[in-house]
């Protein structure tokens, strides 16, 4: 984006989201404020930007016209073609990047993705890491305290909560992999076959260099609502998969644990929020 910004002569501007980071509308993350949070809120707040501040300048230089492209990565990336068809009037342009535009709540793709990036080094690491993945599933059980020790989770972490966040992290390894570099010693460590203590060194070699606890990654321990919890953004995000967006990172049948289905997703946006159902898909869509 930069480099074709710097080709154009233009000005980029880089919006902070509502509810997220120091974009706090109330001070906490209350249910009752988080009902602000929604895909319109965030099209209506770009709009205003861009007309109360972007437009200011084209009013003020004669003979101007300014053409304005929204930009965006992911969930970004859908909003920016969103605002488009919504707000035509202030983007000359959208930029989707990796947008996953449909919304859908069992979003069992991502997870075909992630094994399909296994399946490009080799059959055989795909293969071995599904099933490590269930030895996970099974010791989280059957082994809880082995498992919370080898993994560093917290004491009153649920077992189907544990299996999430191993493969959570093990998931962002390997879409971050040209970033983390962990993806061939993993592949490696699987190549001969499940590889359990394997498993553990690249999750834990993954949380350190992404410099978080892997608890990080439980859903379940967002119930803090200051915006100040290292679960703040978290759980701004969780309220908008449970209520809007959906996409949640389900078993396909080619990587994850079976348990990870929609029912485990449901009992998360419950026990966060109180809904008992989640999105309407064919609302937004």
């Amino acid at each position: 984006h930069i480099p074709l910004a710097q080709k154009l002569n233009a000005a980029m501007f880089g919006l902070e989201h509502r509810f997220f980071g120091e974009s706090q509308p109330f001070g906490d993350l209350e249910l009752e404020h988080l009902k602000y949070l929604t895909i319109d809120q965030a099209m209506a707040d770009l709009s205003k930007f861009i007309s109360d501040v972007i437009l200011k300048h084209q009013n003020a230089a004669k003979n101007t016209k300014i053409r304005i492209g929204v930009i965006g990565g992911s969930y970004p990336g859908a909003l920016s073609s969103w605002f488009r068809l919504k707000y035509p009037q202030f983007a000359f342009a959208s930029w989707a990047s990796s947008a996953p535009i449909f919304i859908k709540n069992d979003f069992t793709e991502y997870d075909e993705h992630v094994a399909g990036e296994l399946a490009a080094v080799s059959d055989k690491c795909l293969a071995n890491t599904k099933s490590v993945l269930e030895q996970v599933a099974k010791k989280a059980f059957e082994d809880t305290e082995k498992l919370r020790k080898d993994f560093g989770f917290l004491d009153d972490e649920q077992p189907n909560d544990m299996v999430y966040c191993v493969t959570d992290i093990l998931a962002a390894m390997i879409q971050y992999n040209s970033i983390l570099k962990l993806l061939t010693q993993h592949c490696e460590l699987q190549s001969k076959g499940p590889n359990y203590e394997g498993l553990v060194s690249i999750i834990n070699q993954t949380c350190n260099r992404l410099g978080q606890p892997i608890s990080s990654s439980n859903l379940r321990l967002q119930t803090n609502t200051s915006v100040h919890s290292p679960f703040a953004s978290g759980r701004s995000w969780s309220y908008m998969t449970c209520n809007e967006v959906g996409w949640f990172q389900t078993a396909s049948g080619k990587l994850r644990p079976s348990l990870l289905d929609l029912s485990y997703f449901e009992g998360i946006c419950k026990d966060l929020f109180g809904f008992e159902s989640l999105a309407d898909e064919n609302e937004k869509n």
